[in-house]
């Protein structure tokens, strides 16, 4: 069972006996048991004059500490004449004189959200206020709340006007969290609407919910979340810090599971909600959904997100999750899509300019392939307007980019060559049930010399230090290509190895240990497809441009971890135009 854990800090409920101030000469409050929001009353009093010379104040027994970063204090408030409204003034003071406090305008018009005439104002106890109160509050010693009003005309009516209800602070991050089973979006409503809490974080109204503060999914504890076809909104709050609203994912243990499914997820004001996910040991997977107008979305390997719009929204920062199948349009952001130094779990994104920023950047690696990667609205050069598709954010050294077309891209100071016109060879490995297995160990390399690249070729090398340099004829490779040599009398030189080209002759490649003298034997060189392990998907793969089909065979097993797998035989073709898609099945080790 899901449970919703309050992080808020309680200044004062507005039960019991109430002491009640007046700042500058404004008009006294008492209880009022009618009109309550949370508990059995609130404080209210009936204001008669048009303009309140200063407000009137709840006093709590003790100071609260509210000097740590990203702090708001939060408090309930109802003003029956609607229609005369003209401003509301929220008043945070220290001490018990009320002469030191800050007073904050409240932009009743477009930010009242309602909720039977209550509304739950949240300030930045930060914030520079509007006017200031002798030496303005203390943070560290935030005593009372309250407001004062004013109208277009003198409200009539004998009962009470304005009513003041509870108030709460946060600690500089999530108000409310969420940890358990089969939870769902519903349960912070539940708990935020009951008439003991009232939190004014995450409500409900017309089939929308509304995230006022920050919530969280997950901790050290454990939670199972799994929604679909809802719509959050962050609304419109001009008294917060941009940080303040928002939703974090926490996937600090193994069992944490989010799943959300046809969702969207929106931002109605100039202050943005946002979505961060953290952790990497349990898993978020985002389906089908839109994302707009959010500040920031931050991401880890642990998180994986498909066939979803991000519309207006600020950077996203890939971490290693995977992305696939998504439209990423009219970025905010200097750079859409921060990848790191890996582009290898992007792929089917549409990117389209805002007329500014960049789509991607890489900040790593020497070899990347962009698998169906489309640019819309970019620079149609290479050069640093700030709106070239491609950011390769590295400072020296030659980066190798393949991709299906071109595209305009800026570097830091690195050689970029894009080589357009590839396609993508995968294999995956899957045990009997179609299930994938990751880690799994491969080797697929070129099965005969009908294709352009080596089979067997015989070639000689010449070693110095760890650097062996090897003459092949018309070898047909590029930079970064794998070959596997055999042969070869030292072990040093034998093996699969990532390749330099020097021309179209001879190439490079890194050994372990210096041998100390050239190899000898029949020294042949192959071609090498795919080599290493297969991911969390059960996948490994590759692209570059192939000047015709390529056939290729290998294998695929794993024995060095459980369970284990006997190996798993594949063979097939790589088209010129279509790329492979292979797979192999592997046998439980023991049937």
């Amino acid at each position: 069972m899901a449970t919703v854990n309050n992080l808020l800090t309680r200044i004062h409920d507005a039960e019991g006996t109430l002491t009640t101030v007046s700042i500058g000469g404004g008009q006294g409050a008492t209880a009022n048991t009618d009109i309550y929001l949370q508990g059995a009353q609130s404080l209210g009093r009936r204001q008669t004059n048009t303009t309140d010379a200063g407000g009137f104040t709840l006093v709590d027994a003790a100071d609260n500490n509210c000097s740590a970063a990203d702090v708001h204090v939060g408090f309930w408030f109802w003003v029956t004449h609607y229609g005369i409204l003209d401003a509301v003034n929220l008043i945070l003071s220290s001490g018990t004189a009320l002469t030191n406090y800050d007073q904050h305008t409240f932009d009743y018009a477009n930010e009242y959200p309602g909720l039977g005439g209550w509304v739950r104002a949240w300030i930045d106890v930060s914030r520079a206020p509007d006017v200031t109160g002798g030496t303005g509050l203390n943070e560290a010693a935030l005593r009372q709340y309250g407001l004062s009003v004013s109208f277009t005309a003198a409200p009539g009516g004998n009962a009470q006007n304005v009513i003041l209800d509870s108030a709460d602070f946060t600690s500089g991050g999530a108000a409310l969290s969420l940890t358990g089973t089969a939870g769902v979006w519903s349960d912070f409503t539940a708990a935020d609407e009951s008439g003991t809490n009232q939190y004014g974080v995450f409500r409900s109204a017309g089939g929308v919910y509304n995230c006022n503060a920050r919530v969280q999914l997950g901790s050290a504890s454990s939670l199972v979340f799994s929604d679909s076809n809802f719509t959050i909104v962050f609304p419109q709050q001009s008294l917060v810090a941009d940080t303040f609203m928002g939703i974090s994912v926490d996937l600090q243990n193994a069992s944490t599971s989010v799943d959300w499914e046809s969702a969207t997820i929106t931002s109605a004001g100039t202050k943005k909600g946002d979505l961060r996910v953290s952790g990497t040991s349990g898993s978020f997977s985002l389906s089908a959904s839109t994302l707009a107008n959010l500040r920031i979305i931050d991401l880890t390997a642990a998180a994986t997100i498909s066939g979803t719009l991000f519309s207006g929204c600020g950077q996203i920062t890939l971490g290693g999750a995977t992305l696939s199948s998504c439209n990423i349009v009219n970025s905010t952001a200097a750079i859409a899509l921060a990848c790191g130094s890996s582009v290898s779990t992007i792929s089917g994104i549409d990117f389209v300019s805002s007329g500014t920023g960049h789509a991607l950047e890489i900040t790593g690696g020497t070899s990347h392939t962009l698998d169906a990667i489309t640019f819309s609205g970019y620079a149609a050069s290479n050069g640093s307007t700030g709106n070239e598709a491609v950011f390769v954010n590295i400072a020296s050294g030659n980066v190798t980019i393949y991709a299906d077309s071109t595209f305009s891209y800026r570097t830091a100071g690195a050689t970029v060559t894009i080589v357009a016109g590839s396609v993508t060879a995968s294999l995956t490995a899957l045990d009997e049930s179609g299930s994938p297995i990751a880690g799994a160990n491969t080797l697929v390399a070129a099965a005969d010399g009908t294709g352009a690249l080596p089979f067997q070729d015989s070639v000689t090398i010449t070693n110095s230090g760890t650097t062996a340099t090897v003459s092949h004829t018309a070898h047909n490779l590029e930079t970064n290509d794998k070959i596997l040599i055999k042969g070869a009398s030292h072990y040093q030189n034998n093996g699969v190895f990532s390749v330099t080209v020097i021309g179209a002759n001879s190439y490079t490649y890194a050994m372990a240990s210096a041998p100390g003298s050239n190899p000898t034997g029949s020294i042949v060189a192959t071609w090498v497809a795919l080599y290493g392990s297969t991911d969390a998907n059960g996948k490994i793969s590759m692209s570059r441009v192939f000047s015709q089909d390529q056939p290729v065979a290998g294998w695929a097993r794993k024995s060095s971890a459980a369970p284990y797998y006997k190996t798993g035989q594949v063979a097939g073709t790589i088209d010129s135009t279509t790329g492979a898609a292979l797979s192999a099945l592997l046998i439980a080790d023991g049937e």
